[in-house]
């Protein structure tokens, strides 16, 4: 698998490290990792994406893009709880996040950072809330 999946035990944290080819079937199953992992959680949960090592080409951004949005839509029980957060350096990732903002892709918004500890600083500003 190209998604490895960590819960923090002490926030309500799920860290996604993205590498390599990505398919819909591994998108599908980090979906169904993150809503078993955190089904006792109230919410918000906060799902940090790190693709730094990930250099999607276009074609690839856009089928994973979709799978999210479908994805986003099945669970939408659970993921109406979760604040995505991405933290990259590729433009053609960055796009794609951005394009999960439109109404096509469900009209999610994605966070975008280009480094872990902007990322983490800003959930734990929300957290203090």
């Amino acid at each position: 698998m190209s998604i490895y999946i960590e819960k923090s035990s002490e926030e309500p944290i799920l860290f996604h490290v993205i590498q390599g080819h990505i398919d819909t079937g591994e998108i599908r199953q980090a979906y169904e990792q993150d809503a078993a992992l955190c089904k006792n959680d109230p919410g918000p949960i906060f799902r940090i994406s790190d693709s730094r090592s990930w250099e999607p080409d276009f074609s690839q951004m856009m089928l994973v893009v979709a799978e999210m949005a479908r994805e986003m839509q099945v669970r939408n029980a659970f993921e109406s709880k979760v604040v995505n957060i991405s933290v990259t350096n590729d433009d053609v990732v960055r796009l794609g996040m951005d394009s999960m903002s439109q109404q096509q892709y469900g009209g999610n918004e994605i966070i975008t950072f280009t480094d872990m500890d902007a990322a983490l600083a800003y959930v734990r500003d929300q957290l203090a809330f």
